[in-house]
């Protein structure tokens, strides 16, 4: 193994340039593939792949943005915000892998931006994208009721998914469905996210940017703090959702409606 190691390393400092689908050439940095190769090594890949697939892996890693990310062929992370190479032998719900859903992580890096390294207050720095504090507290603390009913008297309170609503309401009927946003509304007034359409982090990140749109407006607007508010959030399906939160009790986040909202995205609906 460590023969076949050193060699890809040995050939990788002669590449100057790859061909990629598109005609785009590919440049690589030999210390990127040398961190890729020793830190991240994986016998399987290196069994069931060749050579220009683990290069490709290290390209991956430094391309920036998810436009850029998924028109190469790579996967964007929705839990960490950065580039990297898709499995072909498996589908992984927590990576963008076209543009269709790429607005989604737009819209989230915008109300979650980046914080620089500061040796004094921020010695880590954060990703655009990464949830504040304060809105990640909130969501871990009404994540047991949105998807599970946590908190509920009835078998009908919070379990905002299809998944765990039909599960605890048997013979449910659905009464509205959007297909193009895959909300769904059972009994004429329940509304849920379509669990064939949406992961437990496509929820909880757009929950999350709707927490952080109401925590904002509750500084701006004291008279209406507190109260249950709905904004625009940007699925990862191409179309807009009135996504609505409160904070008071057990808490929640549910879309509110099936309707397409008109109001530009971050605004009330």
């Amino acid at each position: 193994m460590m023969r076949y190691i050193f060699a890809s390393f040995i050939f990788a400092s002669f590449v100057v340039a790859a061909p990629v689908a598109g005609g785009k050439p590919l440049s690589y940095d030999v210390t990127i593939l040398f961190n890729v190769y020793f830190a991240e090594w994986d016998p399987e890949l290196a069994v069931r792949d060749n050579f220009y697939t683990l290069m490709r892996r290290a390209e991956c890693s430094t391309i920036q943005g998810c436009h850029e990310c998924v028109a190469n062929g790579c996967g964007y992370s929705k839990t960490d915000f950065h580039c990297q190479t898709k499995k072909k032998d498996s589908a992984n719900p927590n990576l963008v892998i076209t543009a269709t859903a790429c607005p989604h992580i737009d819209q989230i890096q915008g109300v979650f931006p980046a914080v620089n390294k500061d040796a004094s207050h921020n010695p880590d720095g954060k990703k655009a994208g990464v949830h504040t504090p304060e809105v990640k507290a909130e969501m871990d603390r009404i994540a047991g009721h949105v998807f599970h009913g946590d908190g509920s008297t009835s078998t009908t309170g919070g379990r905002h998914t299809s998944a765990s609503f039909e599960k605890d309401n048997k013979g449910a009927k659905v009464t509205n469905h959007n297909e193009a946003s895959h909300i769904k509304e059972y009994n004429g007034s329940k509304t849920v996210f379509d669990s064939d359409h949406y992961s437990e982090t496509d929820i909880r990140n757009m929950c999350s940017v709707a927490i952080k749109l109401r925590l904002d407006d509750d500084k701006a607007n004291a008279a209406t703090k507190g109260q249950p508010k709905g904004f625009v959030v940007q699925s990862p399906h191409g179309h807009p959702v009135c996504v609505e939160t409160f904070a008071t009790g057990t808490g929640s986040c549910y879309p509110k409606g099936t309707g397409t909202p008109t109001e530009p995205l971050n605004h009330p609906c």
